[in-house]
């Protein structure tokens, strides 16, 4: 248990130093290429740091979190404040108000914001290890303003929406992080989910929790937990958002998913990488709507555009540039980035990949290490192409 400030400081230099020395490895690939191809699609005209030096910044906030879980409670409390507007704290008799939380930076010590702030409130999470922190926090902290008992909902549970609303009506604030990629809406199920623009890009998000606000007229309050420079955390509250009662239900929804989303916006605009999910983002961002004489465009293109035939000899490289590979539990997979397509390979093809990555090689030397269909196939797709 780190129980210094100063022990809490060494520990993260300590972090820091090893990230920045480390080489992603084999286990980290799926995600380091994962993270790189979000990157390159939403933040392509925003930030212009490298894949790797990125990637590393997203490790060190994950890992960061780790830090925090082994700290005291009472040193992280001495490192946070508040600010943006907290006059919602000034009188206790305003609520139930709904804050809506992200997975940005130190989101994991909002809940002890709240109750620094003297704000009870019940916990809308999946990640068993917050879960755990109220309780380790509830254990730790043995000053009377933090006695009061924290009560959780698990999000992945499938009355998840009747409990909240009992909460509600029972006079209860909801704390709920609004951009996970788990509830009881399957991510892949986009009839349920609710298109909305962020960073130049579409993408789904659930509104489970709105269609509550607005039948119980609750207003919103998003909170992002952003970590300084100075490794203190500024837990900034957004203004109150009310769902506009006089507009239809859904139309007052889009307009209130999209101002709480334009909250994150600002802070993922300034620092990306604290943002948890640019490993899994790909999960969410709905597929471009294509103009529909577009793709017969492209269609002819590509038909009639002039091949360079390649013969035995001729020198090809992997095509990193258009597309990744990785393994997961189970299998192994070779994706284009810019599609988000992939298809299935077999060990023996990902270890070849693997070993020709960074070199290269030609047909006859890949006629010896490859099947001739797994080769044709590659060709064709073109994961190999002619070197210059």
């Amino acid at each position: 248990m780190i129980v210094t400030k100063q022990e809490y400081l060494d520990t993260l230099s300590t972090l820091k130093s090893r990230i920045d020395e480390s080489i992603i490895s084999e286990k980290e690939r799926k995600a380091f290429l994962f993270t790189s191809i979000n990157k390159q699609k939403v933040l392509s005209s925003i930030d212009h740091s490298s894949d790797v030096e990125f990637y590393k910044d997203t490790v060190l906030y994950q890992k960061w979190r780790e830090i925090d879980q082994k700290t005291e409670f009472n040193i992280l409390l001495e490192n946070i404040q508040a600010s943006g507007d907290i006059t919602f704290s000034n009188d206790a008799n305003q609520g139930p108000f709904i804050f809506c939380g992200f997975h940005y930076g130190a989101y994991n010590l909002i809940p002890f914001m709240l109750k620094k702030k003297g704000i009870e409130f019940v916990t809308v999470a999946v990640e068993e290890n917050m879960i755990e922190d109220l309780v380790q926090f509830k254990r730790d902290v043995k000053t009377k303003d933090f006695s009061q008992k924290s009560d959780t909902i698990k999000s992945s549970g499938f009355q998840v929406l009747l409990q909240m609303l009992q909460a509600l009506k029972s006079g209860k604030n909801i704390l709920v992080f609004i951009d996970g990629g788990n509830g009881t809406t399957k991510v892949n199920d986009t009839e349920k989910l609710r298109k909305i623009s962020f960073l130049n890009e579409k993408i789904f998000t659930r509104t489970g929790v709105l269609e509550l606000a607005y039948k119980m007229n609750t207003p919103i309050i998003p909170i992002v937990a952003k970590r300084e420079e100075d490794k203190s955390v500024n837990v900034f509250f957004s203004s109150q958002i009310r769902l506009e009662k006089d507009l239809p239900k859904e139309e007052a929804i889009e307009n209130c998913v999209s101002r709480i989303y334009s909250e994150l916006e600002t802070f993922v605009k300034k620092d990306p990488a604290q943002w948890e999910v640019w490993d899994v983002l790909h999960l969410i961002l709905a597929p471009a709507e294509e103009h529909p004489y577009l793709k017969y465009w492209n269609y002819f293109r590509q038909k009639f555009k002039p091949k360079k035939l390649l013969t035995v000899n001729s020198v090809l490289h992997f095509n990193e540039d258009d597309f990744g590979f990785y393994q997961d539990e189970t299998s192994c997979y070779v994706i284009q980035k810019s599609s988000m397509d992939r298809f299935k390979i077999s060990s023996l093809t990902y270890n070849v990949l693997k070993s020709l990555e960074y070199e290269k090689s030609n047909i006859s030397r890949l006629r010896q290490l490859l099947p001739i269909d797994v080769l044709s196939k590659i060709l064709k797709k073109r994961v190999f192409v002619s070197s210059k």
